[in-house]
């Protein structure tokens, strides 16, 4: 294209790769300043993400500066250049009368909002749509709860702004599920309507439809706005196109450009589709718009260019529906006009086609050799005794690590490609196309904050101990529970809650780092969990930078990270981590993801295979129909043959947009192969008919050995931690620490528990499928169980010595004990009552008589008792075990209670359980349920005292000192009456021996375990 300057008419400009699309934008902006006097304030400037508006006003602002525009330099800051998304939110917001939105309209996904729909629909049971006799079998005849996620994927569709020809049906078993699609979506567009939600689709059809229905806006934005130009319009969906048609096109002395390619649209599965791009040029032209070809590329050097013409030529024309989309050879520019070329003594061809094997492989097997041999090529080039190089701007640089990239058809096959890059000491980075505070590592932290502000939560505490910070197995969920032996991650839970009430975040994050497993991995090659690391890093340091700057608590915090969240879920925008492209290391992102980027080398890894079971997926599909494009979906139309036609025609465009981003090298595989997938329908037949060509090499792939690999890490000193790796050996090298919930959850290997959040089966103190329960004004919970521990082990028993629960209001003490406590464990939605009901169940644990002698714990003197008294019992003690295995192995935990009376030594824990019945009978079975295993806790406690009591008395006189074992279930225990108290003072030395033999014996198992 050489016309200059650029016509002031609606024009149609197709960009190939490297054609110089952007500086063709600048171009046009310029000639409508300096030769059609445009203010640069009526030019409307669209592209597709936020990140290339951003490029593009980096780029106009040079080009101003260049021109010496000073005039139009100080206006840039008010020209609209936004992602379509952005200019639509502009004008809702800045025109709310004409386009009747109202403030402080929330963004949402249909998806979330649909899901709530349903579940309101399923809880009325369709009332209103279908009679209850005949439910049950629709819900059969349908198979309906098979196809909830179809629902969902068909609501979105629907509302997404697309014509699908589908209306409501008789209900009945099948028609079921496409009407209950059909009833939410109309229901949503009812909410959507009230201005309280919206979707990014919604968004742009709210403005279409302002633009056809008020034409005071219509003509407010056509007085703002002279020109638009509208960049990546193959990108552009119908709903998009009606706003800029009904802006640009039917008035006079207006101009439309739209710049894009319609062979690299390949955002299908965002629904996505060349129907608008294809019948939005034929309408332009038909009404005399110019229409333009950029021919040259400038990104490639020129032998790269003419090797990838004939290798992309053999896949074109693709058959779209409504036209052919052909392929039209890009030309090499004038010397003068390169920007890449080769050093003078470089004779390798731009393109390497590597063939993996000579017998027939599985797309598994070529995936696995074209991993190793993408590994064994980039240490050749990296650390070759010949430097590798090529010139750029008239320069000559050296290629190092950031220089080459490795495009992956998934995530899953990056990951891949990075442990085999890490094994052999290749730093690479992995990008991933979600922002950080949509990652799995930003929602994790966002559950241990709910969990921190909303202890009673059951669902938030098993999620935490089930992901990344504390990695329990589902099968030891049982473990727990409210036992006064708290286990380890309990009791960080409660230190991060002290910290976030007492607003110590930086402590509070550094604890969650260094004290769960975060920092912990076994696999040295685990590039997962460095990158997971980063991100929990990252994402605190904006935490804490926000509650320091805010000065705000734990509740706004965590309403900032979720605000975050939100933040980037415009599926339009799927960030990239721009510190990463600084890094000197191989760059491993998706294909969708390296749209608009280039690199001197790539490696294209394109091998993915159909699903056979795609027809079970959720799809949306297009057919043609004199002339014009249809949607289909498979909800009512299941067509899995025309929609594996659509999949070919995107992994073409896919493949296209691959093999255009290397500017000097391109690294393909060649194999054999009988699966059905891209690799066998197209590029392999390309690759054969190319090899021979001038520029295109052919070699078959020898494995090599790998080189020792350096001590590097994936990330830098400051962003890594240092992980504990641990080896297998004969013997033991770390002290073996075990607990009560540890040998229980051995107890419990063999049960599984399979729940989910909403369904959960939690097996706790408060919780047994054997023990009936009742209500309680304290609510039943892990945390109810630590609050009246807490309050016993720092509150003076004296203080409850009072005749009744009443007088303890006049203590302030007290009431300010109370008080911080229910702030601290998160019991605050009704702190009046807890306070009352606290303030009855602690006098009456106080004040009952126990034992024999009726004495009370309140009278217990401070000398006479112990709080939570904490020990370390070595197993590995000769007496115990004749032989230790290492350096020991111990059993650790906390006695709630350990005190003397009348020259006998007695131990209690404190049980907070709700139970309907606190008699001595049904608290035996209480002690003796197989789920809870308080017997086993019991006798851990029963020999730990004993053991302390032989240290301090002898072997001789321990057992004569011990009193025995009490439980005290709080709630149960009532002045006048024995309830709520168990009790078991028969010890004998046999029975004791009997005790040691099982622990040795579960130890070893979890030890073996």
């Amino acid at each position: 294209m050489s016309l200059r300057p650029f016509p002031l008419q609606h024009s149609f400009i197709e960009a190939s790769a490297g054609s110089g699309k952007t500086y063709t934008i600048m171009e046009i902006v310029s000639d409508l300043i300096q030769f059609h006097h445009i203010p640069l304030s009526k030019i409307l400037i669209l592209t597709y993400t936020e990140k290339a508006a951003g490029e593009l006003k980096e780029r106009l602002r040079k080009k101003l500066v260049e021109e010496k525009l000073t005039n139009e330099l100080r206006e840039l800051d008010s020209t609209t250049i936004s992602t379509i998304h952005g200019f639509c939110n502009m004008v809702l917001g800045e025109y709310p009368i004409e386009t009747e939105t109202f403030d402080h309209f929330k963004i949402t996904d249909v998806k979330s909002r649909a899901k709530l729909l349903l579940y309101d629909i399923q809880h009325n049971l369709w009332a209103g749509y279908v009679e209850k006799e005949k439910l049950s079998d629709l819900l059969s005849g349908s198979e309906f709860f098979k196809s909830t996620d179809k629902i969902l994927f068909s609501v979105e569709k629907l509302l997404s702004g697309k014509p699908y020809p589908y209306k409501m049906e008789e209900w009945n078993s099948e028609n079921f599920r496409q009407n209950t699609a059909i009833l939410i979506s109309e229901k949503l567009k009812e909410e959507f309507k009230t201005g309280e939600w919206m979707s990014y689709d919604q968004m742009v059809l709210k403005l279409r439809d302002s633009l056809q229905t008020n034409p005071h806006l219509k003509e407010a934005l056509g007085e703002r706005y002279q020109v638009g130009i509208i960049d990546e319009f193959q990108d552009t969906d119908a709903g998009q196109y009606e706003i800029f048609s009904s802006l640009f096109l039917e008035k006079e002395n207006r101009a439309l450009y739209l710049i894009g390619d319609p062979k690299q649209s390949i955002y299908g599965f965002r629904g996505i589709d060349l129907g608008t791009y294809l019948g939005a040029k034929r309408e332009l032209i038909s009404n005399g718009a110019g229409s333009f070809h950029l021919e040259y590329n400038f990104r490639s050097v020129p032998e790269l260019i003419l090797a990838y013409n004939k290798i992309i030529g053999y896949f074109f024309p693709i058959e779209e529906i409504e036209e052919k989309v052909d392929y039209i050879p890009v030309l090499v520019p004038e010397e003068s006009s390169l920007k890449t070329k080769k050093v003078s003594q470089d004779s390798e061809d731009s393109i390497h086609i590597l063939r993996l094997s000579e017998n027939k492989l599985s797309i598994g097997e070529a995936r696995d050799l074209w991993i190793d041999c993408v590994a064994c090529e980039i240490d050749r080039i990296l650390n070759s005794e010949k430097e590798l190089s090529y010139i750029e701007n008239d320069k000559e640089k050296k290629i190092g690590p950031k220089d080459i990239a490795v495009l992956v058809d998934s995530r899953k096959n990056g990951i891949l490609v990075g442990q085999a890059l890490k094994e052999r000491g290749i730093p690479f980075t992995l990008y991933k196309q979600q922002g950080i505070y949509q990652s799995e590592e930003s929602i994790q932290i966002q559950n241990i904050l709910e969990c921190l502000l909303d202890p009673n939560k059951p669902s938030s505490y098993r999620k935490i101990l089930l992901s990344d910070i504390f990695k329990i197995h589902p099968k030891y969920l049982a473990a727990f529970d409210e036992h006064s032996i708290d286990s380890y991650e309990k009791t960080m839970l409660n230190r991060w809650k002290v910290l976030a009430t007492e607003r110590k975040f930086a402590e509070l994050f550094r604890s969650i780092e260094e004290d769960s497993r975060i920092l912990l991995n076994e696999e040295e090659t685990d590039i997962i969990w460095e990158r997971k690391r980063t991100n929990y890093r990252q994402i605190f340091r904006k935490l804490l930078q926000f509650q320091i700057a805010k000065q705000v608590g734990l509740e706004e915090v965590l309403k900032e990270l979720v605000r975050l969240g939100q933040e980037k879920t415009n599926e339009e925008e799927l960030p990239l981590y721009e510190k990463e492209t600084e890094k000197d290391a191989v760059q491993i992102l998706t294909l969708h993801a390296s749209k608009g980027l280039e690199w001197p080398i790539v490696f294209l890894f394109h091998l993915k295979g159909y699903l056979n079971s795609y027809h079970n997926s959720n799809y949306s599909y297009s057919i043609g129909e004199n002339g014009k494009r249809i949607h289909q979906l498979d909800l009512w139309n299941a067509d899995n043959k025309t929609y594996l036609s659509q999949l070919i025609r995107e992994d073409k465009r896919l493949f296209y947009v691959g093999m255009t981003r290397p500017k000097y090298r391109l690294y393909l595989p060649y194999f054999e192969t009988a699966s059905n997938s891209p690799y066998k329908n197209f590029v392999h037949t390309a690759l054969t008919q190319s090899i021979g060509t001038k520029g295109i090499g052919f070699r078959d792939y020898v494995p090599s050995a790998k080189r020792k690999k350096v001590s590097q890490s994936f990330f830098s000193k400051e962003e890594s931690g240092s992980p504990l790796y641990f080896q297998e050996s004969n013997h033991r090298k770390t002290i073996e620490i075990n607990s009560y919930s540890s040998l229980r959850a051995k107890e419990e290997k063999e049960k599984v528990f399979l729940f989910n959040d909403a369904e959960s089966k939690k097996k706790s103190d408060d919780e047994k499928k054997t023990i009936k329960e009742i209500a309680d004004l304290l609510p039943s919970s892990a945390n109810t169980g630590s609050y009246l521990h807490s309050l016993l082990e720092t509150s003076d028993f004296s203080w409850f010595m009072v005749p009744s629960p009443d007088d303890l209001y006049k203590n302030e003490k007290l009431r300010n004990k109370i008080d911080y406590h229910l702030d601290r464990f998160g019991l605050v939605s009704d702190k009046p009552v807890y306070e009352r009901r606290t303030m009855e169940i602690l006098w009456n644990s106080l004040n009952a008589e126990i034992g024999r002698t009726g004495f009370r714990l309140g009278e217990l003197s401070k000398s006479d008792r112990v709080s939570e008294m904490d020990f370390h019992l070595y197993l590995d003690h000769p007496k115990f075990n004749s032989l230790p295995e290492g350096p020991g192995n111990f059993l650790k935990g906390s006695i709630d209670l350990v005190f003397s009376f009348q020259d006998k030594f007695y131990l209690a824990d404190y049980k907070s359980n709700l139970l309907s019945d606190y008699s001595s009978s049904h608290l035996e079975d209480v002690i003796s349920d197989p789920e809870s295993r308080y017997d086993l806790q019991r006798d851990i406690y029963a020999l730990v005292l004993t053991e302390y009591l032989k240290s301090l008395y002898g072997e001789k006189y321990a057992l004569s000192k011990l009193g025995g074992v009490y439980y005290f279930f709080l709630r149960g225990m009532k002045v006048g009456n024995a309830d709520g108290i168990y009790f078991d003072g028969d010890w004998s030395e046999e029975r004791l021996a009997n005790i040691q033999s099982e622990i040795q014996r579960l130890t070893r198992e979890v030890r073996l375990s």
